[in-house]
């Protein structure tokens, strides 16, 4: 009799956590084959966790992803090997859509990577629209430059007319 009501027992507890591994005890109460069984198949997970990849796919347009290769790859390498990457490459499709494609075992790492990138690709933007803008503003002044010399050749044109005409009366 109580060893009907522990199989009852062991059996109803199975039923409620047979989605989350068993511990050390349970698997003593349960025997060998069950033990080995456990053992494969937590093997088995653990291998098709390990095979699996996550990617991320990250948009980018005009000249920016230089920034994420860096100077002979250097960057791209770094980043690699940092977040344990299996895959960072920059792909152009035929439309000219520019994206890095980035692949690893970790989701964490591929998350942390994709972020970096970003990051590389927001200041190179940053740094086109400093240069843009300091291109714009030397235009601006030497075009100001430029009108104020001809305003100031009008009026000195402008002062000199009187006097011209002046002479010319008193000449004819």
């Amino acid at each position: 009799m109580h060893l009907r009501k522990t199989l009852i027992w062991h059996t109803a507890f199975l039923a409620m956590d047979s989605n989350t591994k068993l511990n050390e005890h349970e698997r003593v109460v349960r025997g060998r084959d069950d033990r080995d069984r456990d053992r494969d198949r937590d093997r088995d997970r653990d291998r098709d966790r390990s095979h699996r990849s996550h990617v991320r796919k990250v948009v980018y347009n005009g000249d920016h992803g230089a920034i994420v290769i860096g100077k002979e790859g250097r960057t791209a390498k770094h980043l690699q090997q940092k977040h344990h990457l299996a895959l960072l490459r920059a792909i152009r499709d035929d439309d000219g859509t520019q994206y890095f494609i980035i692949k690893g075992p970790n989701e964490r790492d591929v998350h942390n990577a994709t972020i970096r990138v970003q990051e590389l690709l927001m200041i190179s933007m940053q740094r086109q629209q400093e240069t843009l803008a300091q291109t714009m503003e030397a235009e601006r002044s030497k075009h100001s430059a430029s009108s104020e010399q001809v305003f100031n050749s009008f009026i000195q044109s402008h002062e000199a007319f009187p006097a011209l005409i002046k002479k010319m009366a008193t000449d004819g």
